[in-house]
C-alpha cells in the first residue's frame, strides 16, 4: 500500500502528528482492484470522508469537482489516474476490441502506448492552468513511449508506470519538506530583524491538502512555527470556493497553529494597520520570467503588499515551474462554473447568495507579475525574477 504511513502522520514533525496531512491518503495498487483513495475536500471542515477511485475517469471527476485540488496534489492524482487506466481499464478495453475483431492489433505494445498517451492528454486537460498535472502525465508517458519503441512489454510498462507514480509522490513529499526548511530560514531572518515572531498572511490553500504532505506555503509556516518564529497566521477566506476558510483554517487548527480568518477584502486594512509582516502563497504555475499563476485574488494581495512594503513570497516546487511559457500572459486561465460565484459551498451543496440568472465572471486564477514577488521559495532555495 503506497503511502500507507506517510499521509497519516508526519514523524519528522512531532507537533503535527495525528492529523490527516495529505489529499492522497493511499494508493492501493497491488490487489486485483487497484484504486486511489482520496480525501473529499468538498466536505471539509464539516466531515471527513474518502473517495475510492478505481478508474481514471473517477480520478478526473474528483479533480474537476475539487474533491482533490492544489497543483502538486492533482499532478500526483493524475499520475495515478494513468496507472489505474493501465491496470484496470486497458485490459477491459483490449478484451472488448479483441471480441469485436479477433484480428485486431490490440495486443501490440505500440497500440497500448498510443492509447496511454491519448488518455494522458485527456487527463491533463481536466484542469489546464496548474502545470503539475501535465508535467506529471508527461513524466509517465514519455518513458512509456520510449519503452514501447524499444520493444518493451505492456506488463513491464504498466509496472514502470506504477513505480514512477509512486516515486513522484515521494519526491513531492520531500520537496515540500525542503521548501518548509528553506522558508523557515527566511522567516527566522525576518523575525530576528524585527525582534519578535511574525504575523503571516496566506491565501487559498497551499497546504498539505494541496500536496502529498506538508504543503508548500504551510510547510514554511509549520517549520517556522516550530522554531518559534510565527505568532499567528492571517487566513484569507478565498472566494468563491472558500479554500482558505474551509481548508487552510482547518489544517492550521489541526496542527495547533494560531490563526485568524478574514475576508479577502480585509487584507489592505490589516496591512495598513501594520498587522502583517509577510505574505506566503502557493503557485499553480511559475513562468520563465517569474510571473506566477495562482488562485484568483493573489494578484490584488500582491499589489497591496507592495504598497505597504510587506514581503510577498511564493512557495512552489520545481514541478510547478514552466519554462516553456515566457510570461504570465501565455497562461491559459481556467473559467469555472458560474454557480461557484452565485452560491456558497456547503459540502456537496451550493447555497444561493445571488439572483439565479445574474451574469457571472469566474476565472479560477490570476497572474501576479514578477516585480511584485519578493522571491519564490523552492526545494533548492529562493529564486528571484529572471533567474
Amino acid at each position: 500500500m503506497v503511502g500507507e504511513n506517510l499521509p497519516r502522520s508526519l514523524k519528522w514533525q512531532p507537533a503535527l502528528e495525528g492529523w490527516v496531512p495529505s489529499a492522497l491518503t493511499t494508493a492501493n495498487l497491488d490487489d486485483a482492484a487497484a484504486r486511489l483513495t482520496v480525501l473529499d475536500q468538498r466536505l471539509l471542515p464539516f466531515s471527513i470522508e474518502y473517495i475510492d477511485c478505481f478508474t481514471s475517469k473517477q480520478v478526473c471527476d474528483a479533480i474537476e469537482e475539487l474533491a482533490v485540488r492544489g497543483a502538486p496534489a492533482i499532478g500526483i492524482a493524475g499520475a495515478f489516474a494513468l496507472v489505474l487506466w493501465a491496470k484496470n481499464e486497458w485490459p477491459v478495453i483490449r478484451e472488448a476490441k479483441r471480441q469485436a475483431n479477433p484480428k485486431s492489433d490490440v495486443d501490440s505494445v505500440t497500440v497500448f502506448a498510443s492509447k496511454l498517451e491519448q488518455r494522458g492528454r485527456e487527463i491533463a486537460a481536466v484542469r489546464p492552468t496548474a502545470v503539475n498535472l501535465a508535467w506529471a502525465i508527461n513524466e509517465l508517458v514519455a518513458p512509456a513511449r520510449m519503452a514501447a519503441y524499444q520493444g518493451g512489454s505492456v506488463d513491464k510498462i504498466t509496472e514502470d508506470l506504477e513505480e514512477q507514480a509512486c516515486q513522484l509522490m515521494e519526491d513531492e513529499i520531500y520537496s515540500c519538506k525542503l521548501i518548509g526548511e528553506n522558508g523557515a530560514v527566511i522567516i527566522s531572518t525576518l523575525a530576528q530583524r524585527l525582534g519578535r515572531p511574525l504575523r503571516i498572511e496566506t491565501h487559498c490553500n497551499a497546504g498539505a491538502l494541496a500536496t502529498a504532505a506538508w504543503g508548500t506555503a504551510t510547510s514554511i509556516i509549520y517549520h517556522a512555527f516550530e522554531n518559534g518564529d510565527i505568532e499567528k497566521v492571517w487566513v484569507d477566506e478565498t472566494r468563491p470556493v472558500e479554500q482558505g476558510s474551509r481548508l487552510t483554517a482547518w489544517e492550521l487548527e489541526q496542527a495547533g497553529v494560531p490563526y485568524t480568518l478574514i475576508c479577502d477584502n480585509m487584507a489592505g486594512s490589516i496591512m495598513g494597520q501594520g498587522l502583517v509582516d509577510a505574505v506566503i502563497v502557493g503557485a499553480d504555475r511559475v513562468c520563465a520570467n517569474g510571473d506566477v499563476a495562482n488562485k484568483i485574488g493573489t494578484y490584488p494581495l500582491a499589489v497591496v503588499s507592495s504598497y505597504h512594503s510587506v514581503p510577498f513570497f511564493v512557495a512552489a516546487p520545481h514541478s510547478t515551474f514552466d519554462k516553456s511559457l515566457v510570461t504570465g500572459d501565455e497562461v491559459v486561465i481556467e473559467q469555472r462554473d458560474e454557480a461557484e460565484v452565485r452560491c456558497m459551498p456547503y459540502g456537496h451543496q451550493w447555497l444561493p447568495i445571488a439572483p439565479s440568472e445574474c451574469d457571472v465572471f469566474n476565472p479560477a486564477f490570476d497572474i501576479t507579475p514578477n516585480e511584485l514577488i519578493t522571491g519564490v521559495i523552492t526545494e533548492t532555495g529562493i529564486e528571484f525574477a529572471g533567474e
